[in-house]
């Protein structure tokens, strides 16, 4: 069953967050490599570190709430009432779960960290919610559109997450684990509005050259990032003790995740089209057992 499918990913991607955040603030090692990675970025040039500040900046409290209320709208004007306020419990739940869980959870006395950095910094709030931004999109556009999307999407993320580590707002296991905090709200999400509403119409499936094509370009993208990270950002770590090797591999890892994550998704919602059926004619899987699909042709 597809809303099965989509639980049990939820549930992994849920997994993978405590696991990650678990070992990068609960572990020795874990620690060591945060912080190594974290204190590498004061060698780079200040008006590098403020271009990257300048790139969060861009996520505020009142863009969040535009570009939420956004595709909430765009949901609603496409007949996808449910998905609607699915879109808004991602967006929104996703901003809110983040900021609660950096007052709650305490980080660990290890004797590694210094005094400073002695306290949760986690999950990244930038990190997480441009990722759910990103598989909001996802889910609210055509699904012709779908994979360029997101595409598009994971790349903007990967951007923003690694400035987080850039700018010196997070360590990195901040920002993975906000990465698949949001990835696992979304698929949890996506699994209960097709329990409640079906799998949507019967769409003939892209062709994988198509799919991979796009995807191939938004990998193409990360040497691109690799550089601006190693070069343009760190032109002098590589001679000087300061955990250079740390930050460039944290950065990767942000980056390789966000399109993990994004691809993850789109794979999972292959053949799940969430917009309305025409009028008179039965969803994909409607109705299927377990799939509990309303009466309305245009709740979805």
């Amino acid at each position: 069953m597809i809303a099965r499918r989509l639980a049990y990913a939820s549930l992994a991607a849920l997994a993978l967050a405590v696991m990650v955040f678990w070992f990068a603030t609960r572990t020795v090692a874990g620690q060591e490599f945060g912080d190594d990675a974290y204190e590498a970025r004061f060698v780079a040039d200040p008006s590098v570190r403020d271009a990257a500040r300048d790139i969060l900046g861009l996520l505020t409290h009142g863009s969040l709430l535009l570009v939420g209320a956004s595709l909430v709208i765009v949901a609603l004007l496409r007949r996808r009432p449910r998905l609607g306020i699915g879109v808004g419990v991602l967006v929104f739940g996703t901003a809110f779960l983040a900021e609660l869980l950096k007052t709650v959870i305490p980080r660990a006395e290890l004797g590694v960290d210094p005094f400073e950095l002695a306290h949760n910094t986690g999950p990244s709030g930038h990190a997480s919610i441009s990722m759910a931004i990103a598989l909001a999109a996802v889910m609210v556009v055509p699904m012709r559109w779908r994979v360029p999307g997101a595409a598009i999407g994971g790349v903007l993320v990967a951007i923003m997450a690694t400035s987080t580590l850039a700018a010196g707002w997070h360590r990195p296991g901040d920002a993975l684990a906000g990465e698949l905090m949001a990835t696992a709200i979304a698929l949890g999400v996506a699994a209960v509005l097709v329990m409640v509403r079906g799998a949507g119409n019967m769409v003939a499936v892209r062709s994988a050259a198509s799919a991979v094509r796009w995807w191939v370009y938004a990998v193409l993208a990360l040497p691109v990032l690799i550089v601006v990270i190693d070069v343009a950002l760190l032109p002098e770590a590589a001679t000087a003790d300061t955990g250079h090797a740390d930050f460039v591999v944290a950065a990767v890892l942000i980056a390789l995740l966000a399109l993990a994550c994004v691809a993850a998704v789109v794979a999972l919602l292959r053949d799940v089209d969430l917009d309305p059926p025409p009028r008179g004619v039965a969803a994909a899987g409607d109705p299927q057992p377990g799939l509990g699909a309303g009466p309305d042709p245009g709740a979805a």
